[in-house]
């Protein structure tokens, strides 16, 4: 499961950085230009995609699979990736924490494009502790919040990313087989400076203003869904959560920060355009960034 949802991640980077919103009829001819995507994930085996920039209404992607993809790490060269299916070349070893990883890619008849990432050691969280009644959302229901503690280091710049999801288990019957489902909350009344310093209303941030080598974070969330029990006013309903920080790498920080922007800015794009997305390859388009994680232990809200 967690091989797929890491698949489709990269996917959709791979079609949000390869295309853009439809604002108008008329599509000037682009000379297309290679476009790589990976995100390198500790403990994973390495994937790149492919593939070349196209039109405004380019879709599907125009897939690469000839290219000569080469992986260095550290500065050693290590092998040519193998191509695998639509885009996707993949490699033979696993990501370790600590390491520099780069992509120099060659395609016929195009510039060869290049870069590189830094695979950050993975922090921890110490303790997490859940508030059933935190602040209230613009409904006026009572919203849960988290106080996460987890460890920094000031002498170093760091980025990190909270993934919170909700965790919906799967049910069987005779008649209905429905698989687990996750999916992220969404943060409300924002208070922790941390973030606030960040300007964007989303767990992702640098150690910038932590000083010290442990931090508490708090956030409100809402779940999205209330409830109400034998005519008691409604209140927020709970969910099991699931939690991982992130330790990322500075160009997946600019990425998903963009990311943001693009997502909050495309509605307007007619009049404005979107925000464009943040690239680090060297002579084309894409993203290649880097995390390592980790995963707290599931945990069960009551009431």
């Amino acid at each position: 499961m967690k091989k797929s949802v890491y698949i489709s991640l990269l996917f959709c980077i791979c079609m949000l950085l390869s295309c853009r919103k439809l604002v108008t009829d008329q599509f000037p001819d682009k000379v297309p230009k290679p476009t790589i995507n990976s995100i390198i994930q500790d403990g994973k085996r390495i994937q790149i995609h492919v593939s070349l920039s196209g039109k405004i209404d380019t879709i599907p992607l125009s897939n690469v699979e000839n290219a000569i993809v080469q992986l260095f790490e550290n500065g050693v060269f290590v092998e040519i990736l193998q191509y695998f299916d639509n885009g996707f070349y993949n490699s033979t070893i696993s990501a370790k924490q600590g390491k520099h990883y780069a992509f120099q890619v060659s395609i016929p008849n195009f510039e060869t494009v290049r870069s590189e990432v830094y695979l950050p050691n993975s922090e921890f969280i110490r303790k997490i502790e859940h508030v059933n009644n935190a602040g209230r959302d613009a409904d006026g229901l009572s919203c849960p919040a988290l106080r996460i503690t987890f460890t920094t280091n000031p002498n170093e710049q760091q980025y990190f990313e909270l993934s919170i999801k909700i965790f919906l288990e799967g049910r069987e019957s005779e008649w209905y087989n429905r698989p687990d489902e996750t999916y992220p909350v969404e943060l409300l009344n924002i208070s922790d400076p941390v973030i606030l310093g960040e300007g964007f209303p989303i767990p992702v941030f640098s150690n910038r203003m932590i000083r010290d080598t442990v931090y508490t974070m708090y956030l409100e969330y809402t779940t999205g869904s209330s409830s109400s029990i034998n005519g008691s006013p409604m209140q927020m309903t709970l969910y099991p959560l699931i939690i991982e920080l992130r330790s990322i790498s500075e160009s997946y920080y600019h990425y998903l920060r963009s990311f943001y922007l693009y997502n909050r800015e495309s509605w307007i794009g007619e009049i404005y355009p979107p925000h464009s997305l943040f690239s680090n390859v060297e002579g084309g388009y894409g993203i290649v960034g880097a995390f390592s994680r980790h995963t707290f232990d599931t945990i069960f809200p009551k009431r």
